[in-house]
């Protein structure tokens, strides 16, 4: 019995050195479970609970069920593991989602350049304009394709030209940029006075004045728009042109380019109509300032070319009638016509008179002797005219070989007027 006691007494003490080694040596291994994540530390975990169920069999059951109770269950250390697990695997999934932060496109400030036949082509595009990684394009066009389209848009003379065609692209498609970009065109040396350079959107199509230099060396623009731009070395020394459209009513029927000191030349007077004749060339703006013609005069103030549109005027036809007699309105020499405010000549008619009697002038009464003189100015009414013809002293000149005199005329008691002197090869005229 006595040794049967101690045998109860070494295994109970047995069973507790076990226990205690358990709840001493269980914490250690999870706790290196938890940080290490290895299959040692769940290898440890399951020798611990070997070592319960041992305990379990040498009669400590409430002691060993309530650690394999905390065995089975997970500890708040191995949930905090998990979640830093979860916490470290969304990390990488966020680290690997900074791929998709590389596919934005940027769009930072760049600079290109070229060259085309000397010229150098210097483009600055400003943060925003073109996506990263454009590269520019330039290739040189053919004068004879845009030069029809540059010389009617630049009216003046041409001297020099040079056509490039510029582009930009991303991946292997062509871009245009979201906001204007600086192009500096530099090294040419064309001839002229001035550098205008132009826009085309193809070769086909008319161009379009963007910048203007002094320089005959560099030029450059503000663009967002690229294809054809032509660099034109303008001459006539820089003078500006005046273009004059003249139209009778919508339909234009002439146009005269001018500089300054050249003539305006007056197209052919529109027929009118039965009642209203043409009165003169008027802007729409003002309808009775008349425009003249002859030497042009184009204002210093003026830098630029500029158009005048001028339309055909017309007013109430208005006539002037020469009459035979000064005393008979039955017969009638000739007829002109005009508008309120012609002048129409009296000096160019003509009648038919006596020896020693000579049409003197026109007068506006039957009989009258006060005469209008060479010309009369048209009211609102047709206007009558009657020959003044008075007695005079007619004066013949012989010109000894010379050019013809003709004949002139004076009233009794008054002088002659001076004839036009006579001209005669190898001579000359002394009176």
């Amino acid at each position: 019995m006595t040794g049967m006691k101690k045998k109860k007494v070494f295994d109970r003490f047995v069973a507790l050195v076990l226990s205690l080694a358990m709840l001493i040596v269980f914490p250690i291994v999870s706790f290196a479970d938890v940080f290490a994540g290895t299959v040692d530390a769940t290898n440890n975990t399951q020798a611990v609970q070997t070592d319960d169920s041992a305990a379990a069999e040498s009669g400590n059951t409430g002691s060993d069920q309530d650690q394999e109770t905390q065995a089975t269950d997970p500890t708040d250390s191995d949930k905090t593991a998990d979640e830093g697990n979860s916490d470290s695997s969304a990390s990488d999934k966020d680290s690997s989602g900074s791929d998709n932060d590389s596919s934005v496109v940027k769009y930072p400030r760049q600079t290109f350049e070229d060259s085309v036949n000397g010229t150098k082509i210097n483009v600055t595009a400003p943060e925003g304009a073109l996506p990263e990684g454009t590269t520019m394009e330039v290739k040189a066009v053919a004068n004879s394709d845009v030069k029809d389209a540059v010389e009617k848009a630049a009216n003046r003379e041409i001297k020099d030209m040079q056509a490039i065609d510029i582009s930009f692209h991303k991946d292997g498609k062509e871009v245009e940029p979201n906001s204007k970009v600086t192009v500096q065109f530099s090294g040419m040396d064309m001839d002229g006075d001035s550098i205008q350079v132009f826009h085309m959107s193809d070769k086909a199509s008319s161009a379009d004045k963007v910048a203007e230099s002094k320089s005959m060396t560099n030029a450059s623009v503000e663009a967002d728009q690229f294809s054809i731009y032509v660099l034109a070395g303008l001459g006539d020394n820089g003078k500006v042109r005046a273009t004059y459209n003249f139209y009778d009513g919508d339909k234009l029927v002439d146009t005269q380019i001018v500089k300054d000191g050249e003539t305006l030349v007056e197209p052919s007077v529109p027929a009118g109509s039965a009642d209203k004749q043409f009165a003169g060339w008027a802007t729409k703006a003002d309808s009775n300032d008349y425009q003249t013609f002859g030497a042009i005069s184009i204002p210093d103030t003026a830098t630029e070319d500029y158009t005048v549109d001028l339309y055909a005027q017309y007013g109430i036809k208005q006539y002037v009638r020469f009459h035979s007699s000064s005393l008979d309105s039955s017969i009638i020499l000739q007829t002109k016509s005009g508008v309120a405010g012609d002048t129409i000549k009296t000096n160019d008619v003509s009648v038919t008179t006596l020896s020693g009697q000579a049409l003197t002038g026109w007068s506006t009464t039957k009989g009258g002797t006060e005469t209008v003189g060479d010309e009369i100015t048209l009211g609102d009414k047709d206007a009558d005219l009657y020959p003044v013809i008075s007695d005079v002293n007619w004066v013949t000149f012989d010109s000894n070989g010379g050019t013809y005199v003709d004949p002139e005329y004076a009233l009794p008691g008054k002088n002659v007027a001076e004839p036009t002197a006579p001209t005669k090869v190898g001579y000359t005229f002394k009176g």
